[in-house]
């Protein structure tokens, strides 16, 4: 049996997205990727995740951390409410993907 954990919108101190590192990203529409990296706000509340998306994964994402809807530990699976808030998206090596952001 699988355990399942929701999230409530806005929560802080939640431990598995702290610990979420190599976890995959589902949305409502299908896969988005891996978690490559936490980031922090100046509370050391986990703020936002950066996500390597794509079939190669060389498209980086940072998403809101407030998008998370579910996280499944056991899976090492999360789950996001709705198309994710993109803080910034950029290519492996650094560049912007879109110039705009």
């Amino acid at each position: 049996m699988s355990t399942t954990l929701t999230r409530p919108p806005h929560a802080t101190g939640d431990l598995w997205l702290r610990e979420c590192h190599g976890f995959r990203v589902d949305s409502p529409r299908g896969r988005i990727g891996l978690v490559q990296d936490v980031l922090f706000d100046d509370r050391e509340r986990v703020s936002a995740l950066r996500i390597a998306a794509g079939l190669t994964g060389r498209r980086m994402l940072v998403i809101d951390a407030d998008d998370v809807a579910r996280i499944q530990p056991s899976e090492r699976r999360m789950r996001l409410r709705a198309q994710p808030t993109v803080l910034a998206d950029y290519r492996g090596d650094g560049h912007p993907s879109h110039p705009h952001l």
